[in-house]
């Protein structure tokens, strides 16, 4: 038993070791199998990129989803963030499946 402010503090440190211990040392907290990064880090970016993500299997038709960026806007205009296209080319590449669409004023996720 803890009886004095003595014996209280040197609970406290043992038991602020023992925790920092058992604490995850990574920025890595849930490990999810089913994550998918299309595009890691930090980018800047002045036009669209196109990437061919054929290896992911990007789909929000799922019960659940997330999608997660960081984006800072160097003007009002904006546009949308990450997209998926109908198409590759032509006329329905104008058109998305899904896309998360960022400005000055809103945020939006179209589906």
């Amino acid at each position: 038993d803890v009886t004095t402010i003595t014996e209280l503090r040197e609970f406290l440190k043992t038991l602020s070791k023992a925790s920092r211990r058992m604490q995850i040392q990574s920025s890595e907290y849930f490990v999810d199998e089913t994550e998918q990064k299309i595009l890691g880090g930090f980018h800047t970016l002045s036009e669209p990129l196109m990437l061919v993500a054929g290896r992911l299997l990007a789909r929000v038709d799922t019960p659940a989803f997330t999608i997660s960026a960081w984006v800072r806007l160097f003007s009002l205009s904006g546009g949308y963030v990450v997209r998926k296209p109908l198409k590759q080319s032509g006329i329905s590449y104008s058109m998305s499946c899904w896309g998360l669409y960022v400005d000055g004023t809103e945020t939006r996720f179209d589906f």
